[in-house]
């Protein structure tokens, strides 16, 4: 799965500086225009290390979610190991308290 990170390059958005990393190449095969990115082998780099970190730090709770058949495992990955209980629609998500406590 990281290394699928060298297809993201970082663009800096010229009104605030803040930083972000896009895609480099779709995923349908169409070709995309890109603005305000730099691509180079460091940036690839530090992405694909710092996907690995993540798998690493989060490992167990990554097998635990994909263990139990759940309609989107992504989603609910994301949501438990950020604490987020708020779909935006005011009610609770998949990932319930006692969820949150198997993990």
């Amino acid at each position: 799965m990281c290394e699928k990170m060298n297809s993201y390059a970082e663009s800096t958005d010229p009104k605030t500086g803040k930083k972000s990393y896009i895609r480099t190449t779709s995923r349908s095969g169409e070709a995309i225009t890109l603005s305000n990115v730099a691509i180079s082998g460091d940036i690839s780099q530090k992405l694909k290390h710092t996907c690995e970190s993540i798998i690493e730090d989060y490992d167990d709770d990554i097998i635990a979610t994909f263990k139990k058949e759940r309609k989107d495992p992504l989603r609910y990955m994301c949501r438990v190991t950020t604490d987020d209980d708020d779909n935006g629609s005011g009610e609770e998500t998949e990932a319930s308290e006692s969820d949150r406590d198997e993990l």
